[in-house]
Protein backbone atom coordinates (compact mmCIF):
# COMPACT_ATOMS: atom_id res chain seq x y z
CA UNK A 1 0.00 0.00 0.00
CA UNK A 2 2.63 2.54 0.74
CA UNK A 3 4.51 1.75 -2.78
CA UNK A 4 1.61 2.00 -4.73
CA UNK A 5 0.16 5.11 -3.29
CA UNK A 6 4.09 6.72 -3.44
CA UNK A 7 4.22 5.64 -6.98
CA UNK A 8 0.54 6.65 -7.71
CA UNK A 9 1.37 10.16 -6.40
CA UNK A 10 3.80 11.56 -8.25
CA UNK A 11 2.15 10.12 -11.67
CA UNK A 12 -1.21 11.70 -11.01
CA UNK A 13 1.11 14.82 -10.43
CA UNK A 14 2.76 14.61 -13.66
CA UNK A 15 -0.68 14.00 -15.89
CA UNK A 16 -1.89 17.12 -14.98
CA UNK A 17 1.39 19.54 -14.58
CA UNK A 18 2.95 17.94 -17.41
CA UNK A 19 6.31 18.98 -16.11
CA UNK A 20 9.45 17.72 -14.33
CA UNK A 21 10.24 20.96 -12.98
CA UNK A 22 7.09 20.66 -10.76
CA UNK A 23 9.27 18.38 -8.28
CA UNK A 24 11.94 21.04 -7.53
CA UNK A 25 11.89 23.28 -5.44
CA UNK A 26 14.02 26.80 -4.97
CA UNK A 27 16.46 25.32 -2.63
CA UNK A 28 17.04 21.89 -5.58
CA UNK A 29 19.60 23.20 -7.31
CA UNK A 30 21.71 24.14 -4.47
CA UNK A 31 21.45 20.41 -3.78
CA UNK A 32 22.60 19.19 -7.64
CA UNK A 33 25.42 21.91 -7.99
CA UNK A 34 27.67 19.96 -5.49
CA UNK A 35 26.63 16.68 -6.14
CA UNK A 36 27.81 17.55 -9.82
CA UNK A 37 31.18 18.82 -8.31
CA UNK A 38 31.72 15.87 -6.48
CA UNK A 39 31.61 13.80 -9.65
CA UNK A 40 33.42 16.39 -12.11
CA UNK A 41 36.04 17.39 -9.56
CA UNK A 42 35.28 15.35 -6.25
CA UNK A 43 35.03 18.64 -4.23
CA UNK A 44 31.89 19.46 -2.63
CA UNK A 45 31.52 23.48 -4.13
CA UNK A 46 29.17 25.03 -5.81
CA UNK A 47 29.81 27.95 -8.39
CA UNK A 48 33.26 27.46 -7.66
CA UNK A 49 33.73 27.77 -4.03
CA UNK A 50 33.75 24.73 -1.13
CA UNK A 51 30.41 24.82 -0.59
CA UNK A 52 29.14 25.34 3.52
CA UNK A 53 25.52 26.16 3.43
CA UNK A 54 24.43 22.86 1.88
CA UNK A 55 25.79 19.73 4.07
CA UNK A 56 26.70 16.59 1.43
CA UNK A 57 24.29 13.77 2.54
CA UNK A 58 21.63 15.16 0.43
CA UNK A 59 23.29 15.92 -2.93
CA UNK A 60 24.89 12.51 -2.44
CA UNK A 61 21.68 11.06 -3.10
CA UNK A 62 21.44 13.04 -6.20
CA UNK A 63 24.95 11.48 -7.97
CA UNK A 64 22.70 8.12 -9.42
CA UNK A 65 20.18 10.46 -11.41
CA UNK A 66 22.74 12.84 -12.39
CA UNK A 67 25.22 9.99 -14.10
CA UNK A 68 22.19 8.36 -15.40
CA UNK A 69 20.79 11.60 -16.77
CA UNK A 70 17.66 11.58 -15.30
CA UNK A 71 17.55 13.30 -12.08
CA UNK A 72 13.91 13.75 -11.33
CA UNK A 73 13.12 10.36 -12.11
CA UNK A 74 16.01 8.18 -10.16
CA UNK A 75 15.78 10.88 -7.39
CA UNK A 76 12.74 10.10 -6.41
CA UNK A 77 12.65 6.69 -7.44
CA UNK A 78 14.83 6.25 -4.66
CA UNK A 79 12.80 8.12 -2.61
CA UNK A 80 10.09 6.20 -2.67
CA UNK A 81 12.34 3.07 -1.61
CA UNK A 82 13.29 4.97 1.08
CA UNK A 83 10.03 6.15 2.43
CA UNK A 84 8.79 2.58 2.22
CA UNK A 85 11.56 1.43 4.06
CA UNK A 86 10.87 4.27 6.79
CA UNK A 87 7.29 2.02 7.27
CA UNK A 88 8.82 -0.89 7.57
CA UNK A 89 11.45 1.13 10.61
CA UNK A 90 8.09 2.24 12.08
CA UNK A 91 6.54 -0.88 12.31
CA UNK A 92 9.95 -2.66 14.19
CA UNK A 93 10.34 0.55 16.46
CA UNK A 94 6.70 -0.13 17.39
CA UNK A 95 7.19 -4.05 17.67
CA UNK A 96 9.93 -2.97 19.97
CA UNK A 97 8.35 -0.47 22.15
CA UNK A 98 5.03 -2.26 22.46
CA UNK A 99 6.58 -5.94 21.70
CA UNK A 100 3.02 -6.71 19.68
CA UNK A 101 2.88 -7.75 16.25
CA UNK A 102 -0.75 -6.34 15.67
CA UNK A 103 0.48 -2.78 16.98
CA UNK A 104 3.48 -2.92 14.68
CA UNK A 105 1.34 -3.22 11.76
CA UNK A 106 -1.22 -0.30 12.62
CA UNK A 107 1.60 2.25 13.41
CA UNK A 108 2.68 1.08 9.72
CA UNK A 109 -0.36 1.19 8.44
CA UNK A 110 -1.22 4.75 9.45
CA UNK A 111 2.47 6.16 8.31
CA UNK A 112 1.63 4.53 4.70
CA UNK A 113 -0.91 6.52 4.13
CA UNK A 114 0.31 9.40 5.91
CA UNK A 115 0.10 12.75 3.35
CA UNK A 116 3.45 14.17 3.87
CA UNK A 117 5.44 11.37 3.71
CA UNK A 118 3.66 10.46 0.58
CA UNK A 119 3.97 13.98 -1.30
CA UNK A 120 7.90 14.72 -0.14
CA UNK A 121 8.66 11.12 -1.35
CA UNK A 122 8.26 12.60 -4.60
CA UNK A 123 9.70 16.11 -4.13
CA UNK A 124 13.25 17.02 -4.46
CA UNK A 125 13.61 17.83 -0.37
CA UNK A 126 16.01 16.22 1.98
CA UNK A 127 12.76 15.27 4.09
CA UNK A 128 12.88 11.99 3.09
CA UNK A 129 15.95 11.14 3.60
CA UNK A 130 16.19 12.74 6.83
CA UNK A 131 13.13 10.85 7.99
CA UNK A 132 14.34 7.86 7.21
CA UNK A 133 18.14 8.27 8.72
CA UNK A 134 15.91 9.58 12.13
CA UNK A 135 14.94 6.46 12.72
CA UNK A 136 16.82 4.40 12.03
CA UNK A 137 18.68 6.62 14.83
CA UNK A 138 15.62 6.09 16.98
CA UNK A 139 15.06 1.95 16.17
CA UNK A 140 18.63 1.71 17.67
CA UNK A 141 18.75 3.75 20.28
CA UNK A 142 14.70 2.55 21.28
CA UNK A 143 16.84 -0.72 21.34
CA UNK A 144 19.94 0.35 23.18
CA UNK A 145 17.15 1.57 26.26
CA UNK A 146 15.94 -2.06 26.11
CA UNK A 147 18.53 -4.01 25.98
CA UNK A 148 21.61 -2.32 26.87
CA UNK A 149 24.13 -3.03 24.00
CA UNK A 150 26.63 -1.18 23.21
CA UNK A 151 27.20 -2.03 19.43
CA UNK A 152 23.52 -0.86 19.51
CA UNK A 153 24.69 2.81 21.56
CA UNK A 154 27.12 2.88 18.23
CA UNK A 155 24.85 2.21 15.57
CA UNK A 156 22.45 4.93 17.15
CA UNK A 157 25.51 7.40 17.63
CA UNK A 158 26.79 7.18 13.42
CA UNK A 159 23.27 7.31 12.49
CA UNK A 160 22.21 10.85 14.82
CA UNK A 161 25.79 12.21 12.98
CA UNK A 162 24.38 11.05 9.57
CA UNK A 163 21.20 12.79 10.48
CA UNK A 164 22.90 15.65 10.54
CA UNK A 165 24.63 15.72 7.50
CA UNK A 166 21.66 15.36 5.80
CA UNK A 167 19.65 18.01 7.68
CA UNK A 168 21.61 20.94 10.35
CA UNK A 169 18.76 21.17 12.13
CA UNK A 170 19.95 17.58 14.09
CA UNK A 171 22.85 19.71 15.27
CA UNK A 172 22.27 19.78 18.62
CA UNK A 173 20.36 16.66 19.32
CA UNK A 174 24.14 14.63 20.48
CA UNK A 175 24.33 17.14 23.75
CA UNK A 176 20.64 17.13 24.08
CA UNK A 177 20.30 12.90 24.12
CA UNK A 178 23.41 12.66 25.52
CA UNK A 179 22.55 14.67 28.76
CA UNK A 180 19.05 12.61 28.86
CA UNK A 181 20.94 9.33 28.69
CA UNK A 182 22.94 10.27 31.24
CA UNK A 183 20.48 10.80 33.63
CA UNK A 184 18.69 8.01 32.58
CA UNK A 185 21.78 6.09 33.97
CA UNK A 186 21.35 7.60 37.12
CA UNK A 187 17.95 6.65 37.58
CA UNK A 188 19.00 3.24 36.74
CA UNK A 189 21.40 3.39 39.74
CA UNK A 190 22.30 -0.38 38.73
CA UNK A 191 25.37 -0.43 36.49
CA UNK A 192 24.96 2.89 36.09
CA UNK A 193 28.71 2.97 35.69
CA UNK A 194 28.46 1.52 32.46
CA UNK A 195 25.34 3.10 31.32
CA UNK A 196 27.34 6.36 32.08
CA UNK A 197 30.34 5.14 29.86
CA UNK A 198 28.07 4.14 27.02
CA UNK A 199 26.54 7.59 27.31
CA UNK A 200 30.34 9.09 26.99
CA UNK A 201 31.10 6.82 24.06
CA UNK A 202 27.86 8.06 22.68
CA UNK A 203 28.27 11.69 22.35
CA UNK A 204 32.09 10.97 21.48
CA UNK A 205 30.85 9.35 18.09
CA UNK A 206 28.27 11.49 17.33
CA UNK A 207 29.59 14.89 17.81
CA UNK A 208 33.02 13.42 17.03
CA UNK A 209 31.69 12.82 13.09
CA UNK A 210 29.25 15.83 12.99
CA UNK A 211 32.57 18.02 13.95
CA UNK A 212 34.73 16.48 11.43
CA UNK A 213 32.81 18.37 8.83
CA UNK A 214 33.42 21.79 10.96
CA UNK A 215 37.32 21.19 10.43
CA UNK A 216 36.47 20.71 6.69
CA UNK A 217 34.69 24.02 6.75
CA UNK A 218 37.93 25.43 8.27
CA UNK A 219 40.47 24.39 6.40
CA UNK A 220 38.63 25.16 2.82
CA UNK A 221 37.03 28.36 3.92
CA UNK A 222 38.15 29.61 7.71
CA UNK A 223 34.58 29.47 8.33
CA UNK A 224 34.54 27.49 11.67
CA UNK A 225 30.38 26.10 11.89
CA UNK A 226 28.64 23.35 10.81
CA UNK A 227 26.59 24.69 8.10
CA UNK A 228 26.68 28.42 7.33
CA UNK A 229 22.52 27.98 6.16
CA UNK A 230 21.81 28.72 10.19
CA UNK A 231 23.96 31.82 9.86
CA UNK A 232 21.39 32.91 6.23
CA UNK A 233 17.98 31.38 8.67
CA UNK A 234 19.56 33.72 11.57
CA UNK A 235 19.18 36.56 9.09
CA UNK A 236 16.81 36.20 6.29
CA UNK A 237 14.09 34.33 8.43
CA UNK A 238 14.61 34.91 12.36
CA UNK A 239 15.64 38.20 11.46
CA UNK A 240 13.61 39.23 8.62
CA UNK A 241 10.65 38.43 11.08
CA UNK A 242 11.44 40.28 13.63
CA UNK A 243 12.07 43.56 11.62
CA UNK A 244 8.66 42.65 9.13
CA UNK A 245 6.72 42.43 13.27
CA UNK A 246 8.61 45.75 13.96
CA UNK A 247 7.43 47.61 10.89
CA UNK A 248 4.34 46.15 10.43
CA UNK A 249 4.86 44.87 6.61
CA UNK A 250 4.42 41.41 5.32
CA UNK A 251 7.23 38.74 6.12
CA UNK A 252 8.08 38.01 2.71
CA UNK A 253 8.82 41.74 1.42
CA UNK A 254 10.68 42.21 4.76
CA UNK A 255 13.04 39.23 3.24
CA UNK A 256 13.11 40.58 -0.14
CA UNK A 257 14.12 44.37 1.00
CA UNK A 258 16.89 42.39 2.81
CA UNK A 259 18.29 41.34 -0.47
CA UNK A 260 17.11 37.36 0.34
CA UNK A 261 18.07 35.25 -2.84
CA UNK A 262 19.26 38.48 -4.44
CA UNK A 263 23.13 38.84 -3.59
CA UNK A 264 22.94 42.12 -5.38
CA UNK A 265 20.37 44.15 -3.41
CA UNK A 266 22.19 42.15 -0.47
CA UNK A 267 25.18 44.33 -1.10
CA UNK A 268 23.79 47.40 -2.51
CA UNK A 269 22.83 47.58 1.26
CA UNK A 270 26.50 46.30 2.64
CA UNK A 271 28.95 47.37 -0.50
CA UNK A 272 31.90 46.95 1.73
CA UNK A 273 30.97 43.60 2.04
CA UNK A 274 31.96 42.99 -1.65
CA UNK A 275 35.51 42.12 -0.95
CA UNK A 276 34.68 40.22 2.04
CA UNK A 277 35.69 36.55 2.58
CA UNK A 278 32.74 34.19 2.43
CA UNK A 279 33.33 33.59 6.83
CA UNK A 280 33.48 37.18 6.97
CA UNK A 281 30.22 37.53 5.68
CA UNK A 282 28.35 34.53 7.40
CA UNK A 283 29.32 35.87 10.70
CA UNK A 284 28.17 39.24 9.96
CA UNK A 285 24.29 37.47 9.82
CA UNK A 286 25.00 35.68 12.47
CA UNK A 287 25.79 38.58 14.70
CA UNK A 288 23.04 40.87 13.15
CA UNK A 289 20.36 37.70 13.68
CA UNK A 290 21.43 37.42 17.57
CA UNK A 291 21.26 40.95 17.92
CA UNK A 292 18.11 41.26 16.58
CA UNK A 293 17.04 38.55 19.25
CA UNK A 294 18.46 40.10 22.15
CA UNK A 295 16.80 43.12 21.65
CA UNK A 296 13.59 41.73 20.86
CA UNK A 297 13.26 38.92 22.83
CA UNK A 298 9.23 38.75 23.29
CA UNK A 299 8.95 39.29 19.81
CA UNK A 300 11.23 36.46 18.69
CA UNK A 301 9.16 34.04 21.74
CA UNK A 302 5.93 35.57 20.01
CA UNK A 303 6.71 34.74 16.67
CA UNK A 304 8.33 30.96 17.78
CA UNK A 305 5.00 29.93 19.06
CA UNK A 306 2.78 30.68 16.15
CA UNK A 307 5.54 29.50 14.24
CA UNK A 308 5.25 26.10 16.00
CA UNK A 309 1.03 26.04 15.98
CA UNK A 310 1.53 26.42 12.05
CA UNK A 311 4.13 23.59 12.09
CA UNK A 312 1.40 21.07 13.60
CA UNK A 313 -1.76 22.55 12.35
CA UNK A 314 -0.97 23.55 8.70
CA UNK A 315 -1.54 20.45 6.22
CA UNK A 316 0.62 21.40 3.42
CA UNK A 317 -2.34 21.59 1.14
CA UNK A 318 -0.17 25.12 -0.33
CA UNK A 319 2.52 22.77 -1.45
CA UNK A 320 -0.23 20.26 -3.26
CA UNK A 321 -1.66 23.23 -5.04
CA UNK A 322 1.76 24.17 -6.09
CA UNK A 323 2.71 20.94 -7.85
CA UNK A 324 -0.61 20.91 -9.55
CA UNK A 325 0.84 24.08 -10.54
CA UNK A 326 -2.65 26.55 -10.12
CA UNK A 327 -1.53 30.10 -9.97
CA UNK A 328 -0.93 31.77 -6.69
CA UNK A 329 -3.62 34.94 -7.47
CA UNK A 330 -6.09 32.96 -9.29
CA UNK A 331 -9.48 32.33 -7.29
CA UNK A 332 -9.46 29.06 -8.20
CA UNK A 333 -6.61 28.56 -5.43
CA UNK A 334 -8.77 29.48 -2.40
CA UNK A 335 -11.72 27.43 -2.98
CA UNK A 336 -9.61 24.51 -3.89
CA UNK A 337 -7.58 25.12 -1.20
CA UNK A 338 -10.59 25.26 1.48
CA UNK A 339 -12.06 21.72 -0.27
CA UNK A 340 -8.77 20.20 -0.11
CA UNK A 341 -7.76 21.67 3.49
CA UNK A 342 -10.83 20.30 5.40
CA UNK A 343 -10.27 16.64 4.87
CA UNK A 344 -7.00 16.72 5.39
CA UNK A 345 -6.74 18.84 8.19
CA UNK A 346 -9.83 16.27 9.93
CA UNK A 347 -7.46 13.25 9.09
CA UNK A 348 -4.46 15.46 10.63
CA UNK A 349 -6.61 15.77 14.11
CA UNK A 350 -7.38 12.13 13.80
CA UNK A 351 -3.50 11.22 14.11
CA UNK A 352 -3.22 13.62 17.22
CA UNK A 353 -5.93 12.32 18.67
CA UNK A 354 -4.62 8.68 18.33
CA UNK A 355 -1.76 9.82 19.43
CA UNK A 356 -2.50 11.10 22.42
CA UNK A 357 -5.05 8.19 23.76
CA UNK A 358 -1.21 6.04 22.75
CA UNK A 359 0.80 7.92 25.07
CA UNK A 360 -1.92 7.68 28.26
CA UNK A 361 -3.11 3.78 27.30
CA UNK A 362 0.14 2.67 29.37
CA UNK A 363 0.39 -0.05 27.03
CA UNK A 364 4.37 1.38 26.98
CA UNK A 365 6.89 -1.13 27.99
CA UNK A 366 9.85 1.38 28.45
CA UNK A 367 8.90 4.89 30.24
CA UNK A 368 12.49 5.78 29.00
CA UNK A 369 11.64 5.26 25.07
CA UNK A 370 8.50 7.23 25.11
CA UNK A 371 10.41 10.38 26.88
CA UNK A 372 12.68 9.99 24.02
CA UNK A 373 10.19 9.83 21.20
CA UNK A 374 8.50 12.88 22.84
CA UNK A 375 12.05 15.04 22.96
CA UNK A 376 12.77 14.07 19.70
CA UNK A 377 9.77 15.41 18.22
CA UNK A 378 9.57 18.29 20.59
CA UNK A 379 12.88 19.06 19.67
CA UNK A 380 12.14 19.19 15.63
CA UNK A 381 9.32 21.45 16.10
CA UNK A 382 10.66 23.89 18.20
CA UNK A 383 14.05 24.17 16.58
CA UNK A 384 12.02 24.71 13.49
CA UNK A 385 9.42 26.96 14.83
CA UNK A 386 12.46 29.51 16.31
CA UNK A 387 14.00 29.66 12.97
CA UNK A 388 12.06 31.60 11.95
CA UNK A 389 9.00 30.13 10.01
CA UNK A 390 6.21 27.67 10.36
CA UNK A 391 5.78 25.54 7.97
CA UNK A 392 4.05 21.94 7.35
CA UNK A 393 7.24 20.72 5.82
CA UNK A 394 9.00 20.86 9.19
CA UNK A 395 6.30 18.37 10.69
CA UNK A 396 7.48 15.67 8.32
CA UNK A 397 9.85 14.01 10.27
CA UNK A 398 7.55 13.48 13.48
CA UNK A 399 4.99 12.17 11.74
CA UNK A 400 6.75 8.38 12.20
CA UNK A 401 7.03 8.80 16.01
CA UNK A 402 4.00 10.15 16.00
CA UNK A 403 2.22 7.13 13.89
CA UNK A 404 4.12 5.41 16.61
CA UNK A 405 2.12 6.48 19.09
CA UNK A 406 -1.18 6.94 17.13
CA UNK A 407 -0.91 3.43 16.57
CA UNK A 408 -0.78 2.62 19.72
CA UNK A 409 -4.09 4.29 20.36
CA UNK A 410 -5.88 3.02 17.38
CA UNK A 411 -5.11 -0.34 18.52
CA UNK A 412 -6.22 1.04 22.42
CA UNK A 413 -9.77 1.56 20.81
CA UNK A 414 -10.04 -1.14 18.97
CA UNK A 415 -9.46 -3.30 22.22
CA UNK A 416 -11.85 -1.09 24.01
CA UNK A 417 -14.93 -1.73 21.14
CA UNK A 418 -13.94 -5.36 21.15
CA UNK A 419 -14.62 -4.98 24.54
CA UNK A 420 -17.48 -3.40 24.73
CA UNK A 421 -18.77 -5.56 22.07
CA UNK A 422 -18.05 -8.92 23.99
CA UNK A 423 -18.03 -7.91 27.36
CA UNK A 424 -17.72 -11.77 28.10
CA UNK A 425 -14.55 -12.75 26.50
Amino acid sequence: MALALRVAFPLLILSVSKDLRVFHSEDTIEYIEPARSLIQSGRFAAKGLPEIERTPAYPILFIPGIMLGGIEFVTISLQILLSCFSVYLVYKIAVLLFDTHEIGLLCAALYAVEPLSIMYASQLYSETLYATVLLIFLYFLCKYLKNDALSDIIFAAVALAATAYVRPISYFLPPLITFALFIWALLRRQQNRKLILHATIFFMISMGLIVLWQVRNRVDTGYSGFSAISDQNLYFYVGAGILAEKNGIKYIDQQKKMGYGDPETYFSQHPEQRTWSQDKIYRYKNREGIRLVVENPLIFLKLGAENAMTTLRETGTADLLDLIKVDQESPVRARLKLIMKLPLFIGLCFYWLLAVIGIFSGRWQNGAQLMLLITVAAYLVLMASVGGVGYSRFRHPVMPIVCVMAGCGLFTIMKWLKYRANPGN
